[in-house]
């Protein structure tokens, strides 16, 4: 598990991270999203313990990073961004290198490389030098070094930087795979990538979470109307329009002829102020039906991630900072 408490990251005038809080819990695959320069990799780095906070705290398994960094890194496997990887050296080199840096000798360093490899792909390519892999091979190199010991948390700064379209779909498939042992957390601003790969996101902008859950979650919290996909038969168009804006719910009903879907009948784009729950859509069909029309098809149309994203990160006037507490000023002040 990881605990973010009100963590604050300054750099003299520059606020990085403002006040952030959040929780990941064991076995979840989670997205941080935001714009380049929100506070993402900051605070990923603050909870490998590569950077300290200016106030604030982060625990790893129930251990306070700033106080037990090396038993907190113990359990991370961390892909910074820009993945440093020795391009000189085959790959069983660099893997048995870092293996022998992580502590592991013998068959027990045998065993870790062998299972890092098959784990990212890498399988068979042992003694190939680095430089002459691919970009997206060499993000599995950085990837296969951060499981070598086996941690039951992952940490990925933009894994899928720079990879082209195929080589995207490619990690997406590796995070997933991942995902269904170890806790994941990963940066990105590739938005299909955390939309396909994501249980949950965290929308970090301005350095603040200014949203979290999942993407029916962040369309309430980015205030986007709900929309609903609605087909009858054509005979019953007219009642049933006017039935479903009789609903207090609905914002609007546009026709759609034929319907959008091509079937048979005529078709409405419901706009409902606020989510379209079940609810919604059980008073939606009963409107229809007391409208006497025959439902047709019935679906609720979510939002794009890119919509609700750009809802979510649109600019607003920058907010006063919290002020520090007195413990953390003398570091606030060697900072700047």
């Amino acid at each position: 598990m990881i605990e973010v408490t009100d963590l604050t990251k300054r750099y003299g005038e520059i606020h990085a991270l403002r006040g952030v809080t959040f929780t990941i819990r064991p076995g979840e695959v989670v997205g941080l999203l935001g714009p380049n320069g929100a506070g993402k990799s900051t605070a990923m780095r603050i909870v490998t313990g590569y950077l300290a906070p200016t106030s604030g705290s982060a625990r790893v398994n129930g251990r306070e990073v700033a106080d037990d960094r090396l038993a907190a890194q113990r359990a991370i496997g961390y892909l910074p961004e820009g993945n440093p990887v020795y391009g000189e050296l085959r790959l069983m080199e660099a893997l048995r290198f870092q293996a022998t840096m992580r502590g592991l000798r013998g068959a027990e360093r045998q065993r870790a490389i062998a299972a890092a490899m098959e784990a990212a792909g890498l399988s068979g390519m042992g003694r190939r030098l680095i430089a002459t892999f691919s970009r997206g091979y060499q993000q599995r190199v950085g990837l296969a070094q951060a499981l070598l010991h086996e941690p039951p948390i992952l940490i990925l700064d933009e894994p899928s930087s720079g990879l082209d379209p195929n080589q995207q779909v490619e990690m997406r498939a590796l995070l997933r795979r991942l995902g269904e042992e170890r806790t994941v957390v990963f940066s990105s601003h590739i938005l299909p990538e955390v939309q396909a790969v994501c249980d949950r996101v965290l929308v970090i902008h301005r350095g603040r979470l200014v949203a979290e859950g999942s993407v029916g979650d962040l369309e309430a919290q980015a205030g986007l109307a709900g929309a609903v996909d609605l087909t009858v038969r054509a005979a019953q168009a007219d009642a049933v329009e006017r039935a479903l804006l009789a609903l207090a719910f609905v914002a609007c009903a546009r026709r759609v002829d034929p319907a959008a879907d091509g079937a048979p009948g005529v078709g409405f784009e419901v706009e409902v102020r606020g989510r379209a729950g079940a609810d919604e859509l059980d008073a939606l069909a009963g409107a229809v039906t007391a409208a006497g029309g025959r439902l047709l098809g019935l679906a609720r149309r979510a939002h794009s991630l890119d919509r609700v994203f750009r809802a979510l990160t649109r600019e607003a006037p920058e907010q006063p900072d919290p002020p520090l507490p007195a413990a953390a000023a003398p570091l606030a002040a060697r900072a700047e």
